[in-house]
């Protein structure tokens, strides 16, 4: 595959006849740039290849037990116990229950945003255990 750039057009070609012919015109070839596929993405944008990381969005919504792994892979479980037993006997038995037991959690659903608050974690470290939780619920094995 070749491809081949015209005032900022971009084609690609295979048959070497439309190539020289292409090329005779005027179009110039335009070889992309090394790119990790599994990482970044590789696109033709206003006349030039741009490399750009890929963005995994963050999932609105996991599996509970899978967001719990993920928390345990981060090292962070014991704060959310701690979190847990530190809340007032009414609260506490309810975020447990929750915690435990809830088939599947929001982002943005109180409990969470509440143990954010209190273990000082950025929405950023949020996103990334809600995003590994979606990978662990893609590949449970």
């Amino acid at each position: 595959m070749t491809y081949l750039s015209y005032n900022k057009q971009l084609r690609s070609e295979d048959n070497s006849q439309v190539i020289a012919n292409l090329i005779r015109k005027g179009w110039v070839e335009a070889p992309q740039p090394p790119y990790d596929p599994a990482t970044q993405t590789c696109e033709w944008i206003d006349g030039a290849w741009v490399v750009a990381p890929i963005v995994v969005p963050v999932p609105s919504q996991v599996a509970m037990w899978a967001l719990r792994e993920s928390v345990m892979f981060a090292g962070e479980m014991s704060a959310i116990t701690n979190a847990l037993n530190s809340l007032p006997e009414a609260e506490k038995a309810i975020a447990w229950n929750r915690w435990e037991y809830k088939e599947s959690i929001v982002r943005n659903s109180p409990i969470i945003l509440q143990l954010q608050s209190m273990l000082g974690w950025s929405d950023s470290f949020v996103d990334t255990l809600y995003k590994n939780a979606a990978e662990i619920a893609q590949n449970p094995n």
